[in-house]
């Protein structure tokens, strides 16, 4: 639910060694409860800690080894945030925030209110738990247990997750498509989503932000929340957290309802569904060494799995991009196709854009046509084959500052 911390190597070495991971598939842990998972936090020498249902807390070190920790509550934990190795704060119903500066073996309720809260960190040395009918609180103090005050939100609509790094500048997303955007972190202003459904998972990849929710709904923007396109999935189940890989800020997996995950391979274009071999609700997931991804959920679910896109199931995704600063693309999709297909662009600079088809020689053999693309705002770009015989070929797509091309295959 929260924005990602990528991970320790070693826990990605042990897993794939203790626990034979490969691939194409993911592993449950043995995490030693039955509870529903909601949330997961790490730092760098602390391990991990993962909450859930009746006040649960389970903590590890190498992914093979799990410690239940005592709470103190039997509320309903939903997120955690490690802003240093001592300092742990975990979100809950009913107002709980709870506190420890032990790593998590003893813990003080900080928190305020009746409403279910979520907790998220700034590496400035501030931190906010967000919550039911628009509530936000702020927090001045790491160390000390939060040192908390409300800051107005100006919603009545529930707020679910919330990012915020180095700079001032934080976002919270909530139910009925809300957006906020606080530029000193505490003076919020609504953005238009363009959706009013429920949105209940944040991430902040370099310059894209993404943001997830019902019905299978992923947003993206690529200028600091201020407008966003939707991104087409295979999927119309909730979706409640969004990750990116130790790999690079281009490669994402978003999970929800029913064990859905959802893979991205460029920057969050393109999305295909990924076979979790579970139909437990997913409730947030985490990077996990260099190309690992951690997932919690119903019934303590805890599956581990190595990122590969190939694994995709529905819909499409690709791993590869040419250069971010000139163009993001995706593969062509369907593939193979008969008549019609289509690809993603984004440019960092508008430009004229030229698609053509190229045989297996090199040779030219369709020219597709030619538009204005404007920077920053991804495009469908149509991929008509119809005149073409069956076979193999290469759809170029050429501007002033790139070329790119994706192998396609005609049916007849």
């Amino acid at each position: 639910m929260h924005h990602r911390t990528l991970s320790l190597l070693v826990f990605f070495v042990t897993l794939t060694v203790s626990a034979s991971i490969g691939r194409a598939s993911w592993t449950q842990l043995p995490v030693g409860t039955s509870a529903t998972l909601r949330g997961i936090g790490w730092y760098i020498g602390a391990g991990y800690m993962i909450v859930g249902d009746g006040g649960t807390i389970v903590a590890t070190q190498d992914g093979v080894t799990f410690t239940s920790l005592p709470s103190g509550t039997t509320e309903d934990l939903n997120s955690v945030s490690v802003p240093t190795q001592l300092q742990y704060y975990v979100g809950g119903t009913n107002g709980t925030v709870l506190y420890s500066n032990d790593e998590g073996q003893t813990w003080t309720n900080t928190g305020f209110g009746t409403a279910r809260m979520s907790v998220f960190t700034r590496s400035s040395g501030f931190l906010w738990a967000l919550g039911d009918n628009g509530s936000i609180q702020l927090g001045n103090n790491f160390a000390g247990g939060g040192d908390w005050e409300p800051s107005a939100s100006g919603t009545t609509n529930s707020l679910n997750d919330g990012a915020g790094f180095a700079s001032a500048l934080v976002y919270a997303v909530g139910d009925n498509g809300t957006m906020l955007k606080a530029a000193d972190g505490e003076t919020w202003v609504p953005k238009p989503s363009g959706t009013t459904e429920h949105l209940n998972g944040f991430l902040e990849a370099g310059a894209a932000k993404i943001a997830v929710g019902a019905n299978g709904t992923i947003l993206r923007s690529i200028d600091s929340a201020e407008t966003w396109t939707t991104i087409p999935t295979p999927t119309n189940a909730d979706l409640h957290a969004v990750v990116y890989s130790a790999a690079g800020v281009s490669r994402m997996i978003a999970v929800g309802d029913n064990g859905v995950a959802l893979y991205s391979g460029d920057h969050g274009l393109s999305w295909c569904l990924l076979n979790t071999g579970t139909t437990e609700h997913l409730y947030d997931v985490w990077g996990i060494g260099v190309l690992g991804f951690l997932a919690v959920g119903g019934n303590g679910t805890a599956i581990y799995t190595e990122e590969n896109e190939t694994d995709c199931i529905a819909g499409t995704a690709t791993d590869t991009f040419v250069s971010p600063t000139t163009h993001v693309m995706s593969r062509v999709s369907p593939n193979p196709l008969q008549r019609r297909g289509q690809v993603m662009l984004e440019v960092t600079r508008s430009q004229n854009v030229q698609l053509s088809v190229i045989d297996l020689a090199g040779r030219r053999v369709a020219k597709l046509g030619e538009r204005a693309v404007s920077a920053g705002s991804p495009v469908v770009l149509g991929v008509d084959t119809r005149t073409l015989p069956a076979g193999a070929y290469f759809l170029v797509v050429e501007g002033e500052t790139f070329r790119d091309q994706r192998k396609i295959t005609v049916l007849r």
